[in-house]
């Protein structure tokens, strides 16, 4: 059964879409490096964690997103809205790390859908076991903890995408702010659906100085696997 696949997708949608009116598309936040794990493994070793992205993260997935901000009032309004595909294919070793090679394909709307390629996987631990799960885009990887099982969250700062996403709120008024997306594996005959929400809590001092605390939700969709 395939437990997980592609969390940062979505995110990396937000950041290409289009926005729609008075609505700036949040991007991901500043990706994280993945912890060093000295462990190293060949390929014909297949330990757990190369096991693990072979049975968990090889795959093809749909998905439709929604993304919302907030107009002068703080109330939520709609932004952009699009769908994409994700393939999961290549099971290998690189080094100490056991990964799958990820290309979405995202349709906004336009002449022709915006593709990306990256990598997600485990970190290989000791004899060869799985360590934390993360997705790497140029370079740069994410680290998402599963908080419980089937439950996968990661907590990210706000970036000036997500600001602009927002019309009374700025890097500078804010007093603190954090987003969390959180993303919800079920399975339903034999295939998995992925829900995924993201969700922005702030404080920021309004006109005259006044501290306000905003919570809401800027991204809902799902990934729908296929095979």
């Amino acid at each position: 059964m395939r437990c997980i696949v592609t969390l940062i997708a979505p995110l990396v949608l937000i950041a290409c879409a289009t926005p729609a009116p008075d609505i700036v598309t949040p991007a991901p936040s500043p990706p994280e490096a993945a912890s060093e794990v000295p462990a190293k493994v060949t390929p014909e070793a297949d330990p757990e964690a190369l096991r693990y992205v072979k049975d968990r993260l090889v795959g093809n997935y749909t998905g439709q997103w929604n993304l919302f901000g907030l107009d002068a009032n703080d109330k939520v309004v709609p932004g952009q809205t699009f769908t994409d595909t994700i393939t999961a294919r290549n099971p290998r070793i690189e080094e100490n790390r056991a990964i799958v090679d990820i290309v979405a394909s995202m349709d906004m709307g336009g002449d022709k859908p915006f593709e990306m390629a990256f990598i997600e996987g485990v970190e290989v631990g000791e004899n060869g076991a799985r360590g934390a799960y993360f997705v790497e885009i140029h370079g740069h990887a994410l680290s998402y903890e599963e908080v419980k099982p089937g439950v996968w969250q990661n907590d990210s700062p706000l970036t000036p995408q997500d600001y602009a996403a927002m019309a009374n709120v700025t890097a500078e008024n804010v007093v603190s702010g954090t987003k969390r997306t959180t993303k919800v594996v079920t399975v339903a005959d034999g295939l998995e659906r992925h829900e995924i929400t993201s969700v922005i809590r702030l404080e920021y001092k309004g006109a005259d100085g006044t501290p306000i605390t905003v919570e809401y939700t800027a991204m809902t969709g799902h990934h729908q696997q296929t095979e």
